[in-house]
């Protein structure tokens, strides 16, 4: 799969981290008049509406699939967006016990 689907802020994330509305359909509005906005333009704002579970899957998708993971800076911004999301719902997370991918899905 190219993309992520985060229900708690009606947003699809693609491989190229790109990100895009999810219309009241379930289609993706690539065709919206503003094109867009990468992942890490994305106001502390829509961080802050996301929740736990969609983070918990959307950062293993992007480790795995986005290019963007292997530049400079990329795990500065990363830790600094997942505590905007970790305060906003007032959950923490303890990656040295569950940034496992599998896990984030319920696998293990």
């Amino acid at each position: 799969m190219n993309y992520i689907e985060l229900e708690s802020i009606g947003t699809v994330v693609y491989e190229n981290g790109m990100a895009y509305p999810i219309n009241e359909d379930g289609t993706h509005d690539t065709g919206c008049e503003w094109g867009g906005v990468h992942i890490k333009d994305c106001s502390t704002e829509w961080w802050s509406y996301m929740s736990m579970a969609d983070a918990l899957v959307l950062f293993p998708f992007l480790a795995e699939r986005f290019a963007g993971y292997h530049t400079e800076g990329y795990m500065k911004w990363a830790v600094e967006m997942f505590s905007i999301v970790e305060e906003n719902n007032n959950e923490y997370v303890n990656f040295e016990d569950s940034w496992i991918y599998s896990n984030t899905l319920g696998d293990a």
